[in-house]
């Protein structure tokens, strides 16, 4: 989740909140600027939290550089005898009717070859949900608008944009009613940009961090699933790879040569100090080994 001041911002999958990465404020714009990790074929929805303000907001969320949705924040007043106050606004989809929309979704992006497609031009804004928050004035009630939002199916080979995701849209399901309403801008409070990659693309150019690898204890056996000892099951442990480097291995072994030889050097006598009392119990041998370099 994202946070400016009092507001804040997140896209989810499955109800749970994406993470974010490279976080960038550009302070003369007002913009924050993240990257997240998109799945293809996953459905999204994105919301936005304003808390603490005295006049009403509006929120227009974009995709692919292309109006989407918009939302309306009631925080001040909200619409007496309709709407009480809130504070957070949902997308979850691209309205087809007063009381129907189409969910938002991450799809793949095709390549061509088709020159047509290279003319008609790649929005610079491909791969991008824009959140533009803004004060405004609520107006009247207007006539249901269908949203112009349209898929980018395809980018020519050519066209160097190094995205392999999209926005795109599922099936059409009913909603709950909900009124259109006119609003005048006073001024833009914050724009929020989540760039979306799939994650080895944001892994491979270092905006995410590698996941650790998990490996089973080969001592347990990965096939078994019951019969363990309560105590040996308490015992058992994953091991997690970080790197599997011939260097790393170089420097295990060099280690354990290094262990051989001290084990096998004469131990070193320790003559206690006359001035100190040492106690020591039967059967005990107090030892000091050496572990200085050769």
């Amino acid at each position: 989740m994202v946070h400016f001041n009092e507001i804040s911002a997140f896209v989810s999958v499955d109800g749970q909140h994406l993470p974010e990465y490279a976080e960038e404020y550009d302070e003369d714009a007002d913009k924050l600027t993240v990257w997240i990790p998109s799945e293809a074929g996953k459905e999204f929805t994105v919301s936005l939290t304003h808390l603490n303000t005295p006049y009403d907001t509006s929120t227009s969320f974009y995709l692919d550089g292309t109006w989407a949705a918009g939302k309306i924040l009631y925080t001040a007043r909200g619409r007496p005898g309709t709407v009480p106050p809130h504070e957070t606004c949902v997308c979850s989809g691209v309205t087809t009717s007063a009381t129907s929309e189409k969910p938002l979704l991450f799809a793949e992006l095709e390549l061509t070859d088709d020159d047509e497609v290279l003319n008609s031009g790649v929005s610079s804004e491909l791969g991008e949900i824009r959140v533009e928050h803004w004060h405004v004035i609520v107006g009247d009630d207007i006539p249901y608008a269908r949203s112009k939002f349209k898929e980018t199916h395809q980018v020519h080979e050519r066209s160097k944009k190094a995205v392999s995701h999209r926005a795109g849209l599922g099936a059409e399901k009913p909603v709950k009613y909900r009124p259109c309403l006119s609003t005048t801008n006073v001024v833009k409070l914050l724009t929020i940009v989540f760039r979306y990659r799939p994650l080895s693309m944001l892994q491979a150019n270092g905006l995410a961090p590698r996941s650790l690898r998990r490996v089973n204890d080969p001592a347990t056996g990965s096939g078994s699933h019951g019969g363990a000892h309560p105590k040996r099951k308490r015992e058992e442990q994953e091991i997690i790879v970080i790197s599997s480097d011939e260097e790393d291995d170089d420097d295990l072994k060099k280690l354990e040569a290094k262990l051989e030889r001290l084990r096998n050097k004469k131990r070193k006598i320790v003559k206690a100090d006359p001035d100190v009392a040492v106690k020591t119990e039967p059967g005990k041998v107090v030892e000091v080994i050496d572990l200085s370099d050769d």
